[in-house]
């Protein structure tokens, strides 16, 4: 399996990087992000990262594309068009070596900085290919769904035949957001909601004189209308103590979801995870762990959740929507796939019988096996409609009829 490469963009000054995991397939897709500087080798590093787990997430679900990672300089920012017309971009963008980069918005860059983009690009393929996905209120809901759908796989286990795996489970979230709004919804009168947690701190559902507050768990509604009130700093208005961040890690929730924009998690935060008892970690962005903090978690009894399926609901819903315009349909389609991808998981790590192998170890080697496959397979004259299509027709065939 070829590494990625980073390779800078020559001008008078760096302008930017752009990495991509694989040049066995046509297309690459990822993030194009802003940053303040360029050049640092953690930076190359993180961005080899991303790529590799953008490609883990597409190849789990058989999508032929290779994960990919762009950065800009912030010192850049009135001159994105430049960025992407250099020729070396351009090498990369008109598949003369390299596949044809797809830039989706990254978490930093404004949506007029990514229409620069598409308009240097100039290419109507890719422009209404990535056109059609900028929808953040679908994005949340299939994020949503994601977490929704790993984790009645991951709890169907601990509870009778007939029963919401979610009901009476515990949960918290670890930088709450539009996508937690979405997850709430869908955990009202099953899960309890025991802690949530963003960069202005942590409260926890523990004072039962709380109006917000019942039996360990908080009231969804009110928390609801808290954060459309005041967004992220709802969390002062709750008349609750507020902790640190960094506390929820030591909630010992039966599942723990991590959002998106999450910073990675420390070796500090795995150890209080794994003291308090944390069952499930659900990560719903592509990197959510140190290196350090990773190991140390396999090594407990806390099962990882893999990011390549609970990560991949964003990343589908981009996907889909070249094919599927109905918002419904797509959350539909992506919670079948994804519960699909989670049972064959946790059936596998069952009947495996090693009790060394995690299930994070296991889905890596499923992932190795499904890209050798796919570069067999590949076909270099599919374009982007045909890929959706057949992702589509794979999971729920009777969609496009």
């Amino acid at each position: 399996m070829k590494l990625s490469s980073t390779t800078l963009i020559e001008s008078n000054d760096p302008v930017g990087f752009l990495s991509m995991e694989d040049e066995d397939f046509p297309y690459a897709v990822g993030p194009a992000e802003l940053y303040f500087e360029l050049g640092t080798t953690e930076l190359a590093r993180q961005m080899d990262k991303r790529a590799r787990a953008i490609s883990a997430c597409l190849h789990t679900f058989e999508i032929p594309i290779a994960g990919g990672s762009a950065i800009v300089s912030s010192d850049q920012l009135n001159d994105l068009k430049e960025f992407l017309t250099q020729d070396d971009v351009m090498d990369h963008l008109n598949g003369k070596s390299y596949p044809r980069f797809l830039p989706f918005a990254g978490l930093n860059l404004t949506a007029d900085q990514l229409n620069q983009m598409l308009e240097a690009v100039g290419d109507e393929e890719i422009t209404g290919a990535v056109n059609s996905i900028n929808i953040e209120t679908l994005l949340a809901k299939v994020a949503a769904q994601t977490a929704i759908s790993v984790s009645r796989e991951l709890l169907k286990f601990r509870v009778s035949k007939g029963i919401d795996p979610l009901y009476d489970h515990s949960f918290a979230f670890d930088g709450f957001d539009t996508t937690s709004v979405e997850i709430l919804k869908q955990l009202q009168d099953t899960g309890r909601v025991h802690a949530i947690a963003n960069e202005n701190g942590c409260i926890i559902a523990e004072d039962p004189d709380d109006e917000i507050v019942e039996q360990s768990s908080f009231v969804i509604d009110p928390i609801l209308d808290l954060y459309k009130q005041y967004s992220d700093d709802f969390i002062y208005h709750c008349g609750l103590e507020v902790y640190p961040s960094e506390k929820i890690y030591e909630t010992g929730v039966d599942v723990l979801i991590r959002g998106e924009k999450v910073d990675l998690l420390t070796e500090t935060d795995s150890m209080g995870i794994i003291r308090s008892g944390v069952g499930y970690v659900v990560p719903l962005g592509y990197q959510s762990y140190t290196d350090v903090a990773l190991e140390k978690l396999l090594q407990s009894s806390v099962t990882i959740f893999p990011e390549n399926i609970s990560a991949a609901g964003n990343l589908l819903g981009r996907f889909l929507n070249i094919v599927l315009k109905d918002q419904n349909e797509i959350c539909n389609f992506i919670e079948n796939a994804v519960s699909h991808e989670a049972r064959e998981l946790i059936m596998a790590i069952k009947a495996c019988g090693d009790t060394r192998k995690s299930m994070y170890q296991l889905a890596e080697e499923r992932v190795e096996q499904n890209r050798m496959r796919l570069v067999e397979m590949n076909d270099s004259q599919q374009d982007l409609q045909e890929l959706a299509e057949n992702l589509v027709k794979r999971y729920q065939p009777a969609i496009l009829q």
